[in-house]
């Protein structure tokens, strides 16, 4: 007899009786391991991004953007254009003159050098003029103190008319023969430095030129620092020129020039300071 095989009908029932347990504990894996993850996530808080690249690599690779640092701009220095004022004259400012004249009046003598010269003291000026054509004029003091061996004399210089013509300070005046002058040319703006002696003129600097001079009818303020022997001269308080004369007049007389004839130099505000070489700094 053939049986046909049955099934325990105790297998199905056991069967159905653990499926619920089986769903409820890979339900409360589930659970647990979703926990584990987010407290993976919580505590160590990875780079999103890194696990992006881990899990989906990228077959050309990951672009990272450097920062590129900000320039930072250094304050442009501030540059300061400082005059240096001459050291000599600046000693002189603080000293008192030996001699002043502004030529209120003419107390001091004020006298022609030369016989073709006229000197005339008018409204508070000097004025001097050579009365014949191609021959210097001088104007001196008589009555002014000696200047001595070393001295420092400056005095405010012009042009009655604007004239192509050398005007300006005589120093060291002993005779008809022996002088210096210092005269400037305002047209073209130069000077001239010489000396005269019973062997005629020795031109020591010829129309050099001399930006600093100021032009018809502006006033020049000329300066000479002699100090036996050690010149220098100035214009308008700048110091343009220096020379050393190893035969040197002795200096007592000074006075105003003018080289040429028939136009008239204008003088004011004489001062006269005794004065002596000042040393050079010890380098």
């Amino acid at each position: 007899m053939n049986r046909t095989p049955v099934s325990n009908p105790f297998d199905d029932d056991e069967k159905m009786g653990r499926r619920p347990v089986f769903w409820a504990v890979l339900g409360l894996g589930v659970l647990c391991l979703g926990g584990l993850l987010m407290a993976m996530f919580y505590f160590y808080k990875p780079d999103p991004q890194a696990v992006i690249n881990q899990l989906f690599p990228s077959p050309t690779g990951t672009a990272t953007r450097t920062s590129t640092p900000t320039a930072t701009s250094s304050p442009t220095p501030t540059i300061t254009l400082t005059a240096t004022p001459d050291i000599f004259l600046t000693t002189v400012s603080e000293m008192d003159p030996a001699y002043i004249d502004d030529f209120s009046s003419n107390k001091y003598h004020w006298e022609p050098f030369f016989g073709s010269n006229r000197v005339q003291i008018i409204d508070g000026l000097l004025s001097l003029r050579s009365t014949r054509a191609g021959y210097v004029g001088i104007a001196t003091c008589t009555s002014c103190l000696r200047a001595g061996n070393s001295f420092y004399f400056q005095g405010d210089v012009f042009l009655q008319e604007d004239k192509h013509e050398s005007f300006g300070l005589a120093f060291c005046i002993e005779d008809s023969d022996s002088f210096y002058t210092f005269s400037i040319n305002t047209k073209v703006r130069r000077f001239t430095f010489s000396k005269h002696s019973s062997k005629g003129w020795e031109t020591l600097v010829r129309n050099r030129s001399a930006p600093v001079i100021a032009r018809y009818p502006n006033i020049n303020t000329l300066g000479i620092h002699f100090d036996r022997g050690e010149i220098i001269l100035y214009i308008n308080k700048i110091s343009v020129y220096s020379f050393t004369d190893e035969k040197p007049y002795r200096c007592s007389r000074f006075g105003f020039f003018v080289d040429g004839g028939e136009f008239d130099m204008l003088a004011d505000n004489v001062e006269v300071y005794k004065v002596q070489a000042i040393p050079s700094p010890t380098p």
